[in-house]
């Protein structure tokens, strides 16, 4: 790694790498996250380049950092890197995780954020939606616990089509479940006037779009927009909720003390009356941290999905060029950010 002159006015630490390879071959694959937090150390720097088959590639290992450019200069960085192979599969029309800045993009945004912002705050319809999963998982995970994977793959499941299509997923044999695993997507049937069970729509996004469309009317575009939202939403959720629910078992299990006082608080506070709910989780203290402590101590993913930026951007004094890919350091983030106070109720030991 040298000290690369990106112009005249502004430099970037970077590995030189090979002629038009560039660093293709020195990115990590496994502990992606730590071996960044080297890359920083070595050149002391939390905003770092490299590059690949001359597309630039900057690596921020600062929650400062990430915060002024992918969010208070969030015009400028709410492109995405051109895949070819995601490209030619035609995901980039229907993920709104892939998909390029445009305006569906822009309209989706919307519609998500609207969708999502106030999930955890009741008395809010996505918030019920997660209770009532979460609620009829348990159940299934208490009858047959010999399927405690295909269990933990439904809750995400059964949240997603739920709040976006107003429909029960029983199980992961459910035909739009394998729909969805087989192709990727959920059957867009669902989505389209008359695809779903005759009756009375349930709230969702989908419904309430359907139901706009037919009164004040909505337009393609908008139309487009949500119907990118609910296979995103979908994809999005499941291996992420999964893993998390498997750090969370797997820390239990080598901690039953913790387990224990974690038991002990929920049987205090809710008498064994009922599951708790959002309602409990202010006074649930020790439980919520051992929630954070099991997505900092493994997050699902090490780096948020890369970024591109829109046109040549200046931050300290380094030029970020116009179309380069901006990776952020999740893992640096969770794990450096301040947590006020729950991080000290559980102890820092993993069993490792």
């Amino acid at each position: 790694m040298s000290v690369m002159l990106t112009l005249v006015i502004a430099t970037f630490l970077a590995y030189m790498g090979l002629p038009f390879l560039g660093n293709a071959f020195d990115f990590p694959t496994a502990n992606i996250g730590s071996e960044y937090v080297q890359w920083g150390e070595k050149y002391n720097s939390d905003i770092l380049h490299a590059s690949a088959f001359g597309t630039h590639v900057v690596i921020i290992n600062s929650q400062q950092i990430a915060d002024e450019l992918l969010d208070r200069r969030g015009a400028k960085y709410s492109d995405r890197p051109y895949f070819p192979t995601i490209d030619l599969t035609g995901m980039s029309s229907y993920n709104l995780g892939v998909m390029r800045y445009g305006e569906t993009w822009r309209i989706g945004r919307k519609y998500a954020t609207q969708a999502f912002r106030q999930a955890g705050s009741p008395p809010n319809n996505l918030s019920s939606i997660i209770v009532t999963s979460v609620h009829q998982v348990l159940k299934r995970i208490l009858h047959s616990p010999d399927n405690l994977w295909d269990h933990s793959k439904m809750i995400s499941i059964s949240i997603a089509m739920s709040s976006m299509y107003g429909y029960d997923a029983e199980s992961s044999k459910d035909p739009c479940v394998v729909a969805a695993d087989e192709a990727f997507i959920i059957n867009m049937e669902l989505a389209s006037p008359g695809g779903s069970a005759q009756g009375d729509a349930r709230p969702s996004l989908v419904a309430d779009l359907l139901e706009r469309k037919n009164t004040v009317g909505v337009s393609e575009k908008e139309e487009v927009a949500v119907m990118t939202i609910a296979p995103t939403t979908y994809i999005g959720a499941s291996d992420p909720t999964k893993s998390a629910i498997g750090t969370f078992i797997y820390l239990m299990v080598i901690n039953p003390d913790i387990q224990s006082k974690a038991q002990a608080e929920i049987d205090r506070i809710l008498e064994s009356k009922r599951l708790p709910g959002y309602e409990d989780r202010p006074a649930m203290l020790y439980v919520e941290a051992i929630y954070r402590k099991v997505l900092r101590w493994k997050p699902p993913g090490s780096l948020g999905f890369p970024h591109a930026v829109t046109e040549d951007d200046f931050y300290d004094g380094y030029l970020i060029p116009k179309g380069a890919t901006i990776l952020s350091n999740i893992w640096l983030v969770i794990l450096t950010g301040n947590f006020n106070g729950y991080e000290e109720l559980i102890p820092t030991s993993t069993g490792r």
